[in-house]
C-alpha cells in the first residue's frame, strides 16, 4: 500500500469516526433532555405524594383511606360499640313510648 491510498484511507476512517462521533453526541443530548425531564417529573411526583387536603388545596374527598394504627383502631371500634350501645337504649326508650 502506497503512502497516499494509506491517507486516503486514514481519510476516511477518521470521517467515518467524525460522523459516528457526531450522531453519538446529539443521541448523548437527547438522553440527557431526556433525563432532566424524568428527574423534574419524579420530583413534581414525589412532591404530590405526601399532601392532602391538610397541606394542599385538594379537597378532603380526595384523601383516601387512612390507615390506622393499631390503638387508633381499637379506638375507633369501642366508638363503635358505644354508639351502638346509646342506639340500643334509645330503641329500647322510643319503643316504650305511646304512639299517639
Amino acid at each position: 500500500m502506497s503512502q497516499e491510498e494509506l491517507i486516503e484511507q486514514l481519510q476516511r476512517e477518521n470521517e467515518q469516526l467524525r460522523q459516528e462521533n457526531a450522531q453519538l453526541r446529539a443521541e448523548n443530548r437527547q438522553f440527557r433532555e431526556q433525563v432532566e425531564q424524568l428527574s423534574r417529573s419524579l420530583h413534581e411526583l414525589e412532591g404530590r405524594g405526601g399532601k392532602d387536603s391538610h397541606n394542599s388545596s385538594k379537597p378532603p374527598s380526595t384523601d383516601g383511606y387512612a390507615q390506622l394504627d393499631e390503638e387508633g383502631a381499637r379506638k375507633r371500634v369501642a366508638r363503635n360499640r358505644e354508639g351502638k350501645r346509646v342506639i340500643e337504649a334509645l330503641h329500647a326508650v322510643w319503643s316504650r313510648l305511646p304512639m299517639k
